[in-house]
Protein backbone atom coordinates (compact mmCIF):
# COMPACT_ATOMS: atom_id res chain seq x y z
CA UNK A 1 0.00 0.00 0.00
CA UNK A 2 2.95 1.79 0.67
CA UNK A 3 4.31 2.02 -2.33
CA UNK A 4 0.89 3.05 -4.32
CA UNK A 5 0.21 5.76 -2.19
CA UNK A 6 -0.86 7.79 -4.87
CA UNK A 7 -2.81 5.41 -6.67
CA UNK A 8 -5.00 4.39 -3.25
CA UNK A 9 -5.62 7.65 -2.04
CA UNK A 10 -6.91 8.67 -5.63
CA UNK A 11 -9.04 5.32 -5.76
CA UNK A 12 -9.84 5.91 -2.23
CA UNK A 13 -11.11 9.72 -2.41
CA UNK A 14 -12.71 8.54 -6.18
CA UNK A 15 -15.12 6.20 -4.62
CA UNK A 16 -16.02 8.27 -1.70
CA UNK A 17 -17.20 10.96 -3.88
CA UNK A 18 -19.37 8.78 -6.29
CA UNK A 19 -20.93 6.88 -3.45
CA UNK A 20 -21.55 10.50 -1.02
CA UNK A 21 -21.59 13.47 -3.07
CA UNK A 22 -25.48 13.55 -3.57
CA UNK A 23 -25.45 12.70 0.38
CA UNK A 24 -23.84 15.46 1.43
CA UNK A 25 -25.88 17.80 -0.98
CA UNK A 26 -28.71 16.38 0.71
CA UNK A 27 -27.31 17.49 4.44
CA UNK A 28 -26.84 20.87 3.26
CA UNK A 29 -30.52 21.07 2.03
CA UNK A 30 -31.48 19.78 5.59
CA UNK A 31 -29.89 22.23 7.48
CA UNK A 32 -31.48 25.24 5.40
CA UNK A 33 -28.76 26.26 3.94
CA UNK A 34 -28.06 27.40 0.33
CA UNK A 35 -26.33 24.31 -1.50
CA UNK A 36 -24.36 25.28 -3.93
CA UNK A 37 -23.41 22.55 -6.64
CA UNK A 38 -20.41 20.54 -5.54
CA UNK A 39 -19.41 17.83 -7.98
CA UNK A 40 -17.85 14.76 -7.21
CA UNK A 41 -14.11 16.22 -7.64
CA UNK A 42 -14.56 18.97 -5.23
CA UNK A 43 -15.97 16.65 -2.58
CA UNK A 44 -13.01 14.54 -3.09
CA UNK A 45 -10.66 17.06 -2.74
CA UNK A 46 -12.51 18.18 0.56
CA UNK A 47 -11.50 15.21 2.31
CA UNK A 48 -8.68 15.13 4.45
CA UNK A 49 -6.69 11.54 5.14
CA UNK A 50 -6.68 11.65 8.99
CA UNK A 51 -6.06 7.62 10.06
CA UNK A 52 -5.93 4.11 8.11
CA UNK A 53 -6.33 0.95 10.20
CA UNK A 54 -5.19 -2.10 8.62
CA UNK A 55 -6.11 -6.05 9.56
CA UNK A 56 -3.56 -8.72 9.68
CA UNK A 57 -5.95 -9.82 6.93
CA UNK A 58 -5.27 -7.19 4.53
CA UNK A 59 -8.54 -5.71 5.26
CA UNK A 60 -8.68 -1.55 5.42
CA UNK A 61 -10.40 1.64 6.89
CA UNK A 62 -9.35 4.69 5.66
CA UNK A 63 -10.78 7.25 8.12
CA UNK A 64 -10.84 11.28 6.31
CA UNK A 65 -11.76 14.41 8.10
CA UNK A 66 -15.10 15.48 6.42
CA UNK A 67 -14.50 19.76 6.00
CA UNK A 68 -17.63 19.83 7.34
CA UNK A 69 -19.52 18.74 4.46
CA UNK A 70 -21.34 16.51 6.99
CA UNK A 71 -21.08 18.88 9.83
CA UNK A 72 -18.03 17.62 11.51
CA UNK A 73 -18.74 13.71 10.97
CA UNK A 74 -16.65 11.88 9.25
CA UNK A 75 -16.41 9.75 5.94
CA UNK A 76 -14.96 6.30 6.02
CA UNK A 77 -13.59 4.15 3.29
CA UNK A 78 -13.34 0.03 3.50
CA UNK A 79 -11.43 -2.14 1.40
CA UNK A 80 -8.41 -4.86 1.13
CA UNK A 81 -5.26 -4.61 -0.54
CA UNK A 82 -5.99 -7.82 -2.84
CA UNK A 83 -9.92 -6.27 -3.65
CA UNK A 84 -9.20 -2.72 -3.53
CA UNK A 85 -11.52 -0.41 -2.27
CA UNK A 86 -15.45 -1.29 -1.73
CA UNK A 87 -17.37 0.83 0.27
CA UNK A 88 -17.33 4.31 1.71
CA UNK A 89 -20.08 5.79 4.22
CA UNK A 90 -20.43 8.87 6.29
CA UNK A 91 -19.61 7.95 10.43
CA UNK A 92 -19.65 9.55 13.50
Amino acid sequence: MLGEQNKWDRDMRAFAARELTQLACEWRESADEEVPEMPEESFAQRLGLTSIAMDSDGSLSAYFDDDDMFFSHCVVVYGSLTDGVASAEMAG
